[in-house]
């Protein structure tokens, strides 16, 4: 209870501008521009990372809260050539099944390359992060990610995307 700023990663501040959703275990800002989360700040703690969720029980799902012109669709990926790409992991929400679930949400995805990268050197960077919450003081950490939009070579500038 009590809304996102009652939530523990606001303590450190959050930045603004974007939609907030406040999940279990994290809060997204959701940038309804790029459909995407702009950013994710995520509590990871040996207590979180071990429980009974099981991620073969979740489904991916779009946040209805969001006006579905400006979500992110579940169909958006089919065919992309791209995963969808958790920000907060569901291996660190593992402590009840609806944590895990909570990661599943679309305000949660942004689209990733598979090979190479997701299944890769995302996923390192995840159990890089697991090791740090192991390894502080307490056996916690805040983690906060976002997406990285890259422009391409075309159009009348030289450029885009991004």
């Amino acid at each position: 209870g009590g809304g996102v700023l009652a939530h523990p990663a606001a303590r450190h501040g959050l930045p603004v501008g974007e939609r907030l959703r406040e999940f279990r275990g994290y809060v997204a800002g959701f940038d309804p521009r790029t459909r995407n989360p702009s950013w994710v700040v995520e509590h990871v703690s040996r207590r979180s990372a071990k429980g009974p969720g099981d991620r073969q029980r979740s489904q991916f799902k779009e946040d209805r809260v969001i006006p579905a012109r400006f979500r992110s669709s579940l169909g958006a990926f089919r065919g992309s050539g791209f995963d969808r790409g958790h920000l907060a992991p569901a291996t660190n929400h593992r402590r009840s099944q609806r944590a895990m679930d909570d990661t599943f949400s679309l305000s949660n995805i942004s689209p990733q390359v598979g090979e190479g990268f997701n299944r890769d050197y995302w996923a390192r960077f995840e159990r890089f992060c697991q090791g740090v919450a192991r390894a502080a003081a307490g056996g916690e950490a805040w983690v906060v990610t976002g997406p990285l939009f890259l422009p391409e070579r075309g159009g009348a500038t030289g450029w885009r995307g991004g």
